[in-house]
């Protein structure tokens, strides 16, 4: 299928939304309590989505949407759209990779906050197209290397991130999400080679 990834616009809110609860219902299937998943309305994710496209600072801040058709010619959303990632400055300290000092400044660290694919368009490069032009933003935002959080036992997620260079760093948090306790683990991306490749 072909796929085109852009920066998200405010009207994208909807279909966001839409794409965003189909993700979770069937991504974290098993993972997070199943009347959680069920309770999912994209009408409930719309404000959030509003607000967080209307923020938006490219290529700093932003969402990246990728836009496509499934064989067939169906897209899966009336607007085609079929995925997104949404990144930004890190919301965490990381630490330096090798180092055991002091953690690096946020602003040097940028961060994937949130990446999904229409169920419907998983396995159709969607996900690799959006995480590409993620961290060509991310260099040009002037950062040296992201980090993103992943649930701990989404193994999908996990070989997904791996497949584009990821590695996991050994950092965890806890969180609660639906009542039950969750453990992320933390993964990083040098993006020092990206920056290099964009110099004159």
């Amino acid at each position: 299928m072909g796929v085109c990834v852009r920066w998200g616009r405010v009207e994208d809110a909807q279909a966001l939304a839409a794409v965003h609860v189909r993700a979770w219902q069937e991504g974290y299937a098993g993972l997070l309590p199943q009347d959680l998943l069920d309770g999912l309305r994209p009408q409930d994710r719309l404000p959030r989505w509003t607000s967080t496209l209307s923020a938006a600072d490219p290529p700093r801040s932003g969402t990246l949407v990728a836009e496509g058709e499934l064989p067939g010619g169906v897209g899966t959303t009336g607007e085609g759209l079929v995925g997104f990632l949404q990144l930004g400055p890190a919301r965490d300290p990381v630490e330096p990779a090798g180092s055991s000092g002091a953690a690096a400044p946020v602003e040097s660290v940028g961060e994937v906050m949130s990446c999904y694919v229409d169920p419907a368009a998983w396995h159709h490069g969607v996900g690799r197209a959006l995480m590409t032009a993620a961290l060509e933003a991310l260099a040009e935002a002037g950062h040296d290397r992201a980090s993103l959080w992943v649930l701990e036992g989404n193994d999908r997620a996990i070989a997904f991130y791996r497949r584009t260079g990821w590695v996991l760093d050994g950092t965890r948090k806890g969180d609660v999400v639906g009542g039950r306790d969750i453990t992320d683990l933390g993964m990083r991306y040098g993006l020092a080679r990206r920056r290099e490749d964009r110099r004159p």
